[in-house]
């Protein structure tokens, strides 16, 4: 694979003609490697937000590496993943809208995409550290995240051979799944901690007993 022929991602007149023609590559080591690559290159943003964290918090004698180094495993596996799972989702939709492509396809596509997109995304991760940048950045970050579901979009519509309208409502479809699991997670990790908390201060059970049972009412 030419890796230099990836900035045809960033021609929308290319795209489909490139797509049609990598589809033909597909292999599952191509997928490990690339994603890998684009993970790798994510990394260094995580890195160094948690070096920047590390100076500040080391100031006030409060720094932990431990948490610091779970985070940072934690992402990587959270992205390597995330990304196999919600990948896989796609490729299901997209068979329930009728597809006839294979996983295979669609997520070397997919893993093509998050190369070429990766250099970009810590470019404006790293920007975003600065105070009065990251404000700034918002409006562009959005623009590339719509521009990544445009180019999953091709991935699927090509990959899987769907008409243009199918490959949109397939990949609505899938950001409205995610959204929902997105949600559904926060909600369960909030309520986690919530009791988490109540268990370990003065409102939890092991403490409330022994007073019901001081007042006399067991």
């Amino acid at each position: 694979m030419n890796y230099i022929d990836l900035v045809k991602v960033f021609k929308p007149k290319e795209i489909e003609s490139y797509f049609t023609e990598m589809v033909k590559e597909a292999k599952w080591s191509s997928v490990l490697v690339n994603y890998c690559i684009a993970l790798a290159i994510g990394l260094v943003g995580t890195v160094i937000s948690l070096v920047i964290q590390a100076i500040q918090v080391s100031l006030s004698g409060n720094f932990n590496i431990v948490s610091s180094v779970m985070v940072l495993v934690s992402d990587i596996a959270m992205s390597f993943v995330g990304f196999f799972i919600f990948g896989f989702m796609l490729h299901l939709i997209a068979k329930a809208f009728g597809g006839k492509g294979e996983a295979r396809g669609l997520l070397f596509l997919m893993s093509l995409v998050n190369l070429v997109c990766s250099p970009v995304l810590l470019i404006i991760r790293l920007l975003s550290l600065i105070t009065c940048v990251g404000c700034l950045l918002l409006p562009v970050s959005l623009i590339f995240g719509i521009y990544i579901l445009y180019l999953y979009y091709k991935a699927v519509k090509i990959s899987h051979q769907l008409e243009k309208d199918k490959a949109i409502m397939a990949v609505i479809a899938w950001v409205v799944i995610m959204i929902i699991i997105m949600v559904i997670i926060v909600v369960v990790l909030f309520g986690l901690s919530i009791i988490t908390s109540f268990l370990t201060t003065g409102g939890g059970l092991g403490n409330q007993i022994p007073a019901l049972t001081d007042s006399g009412l067991f």
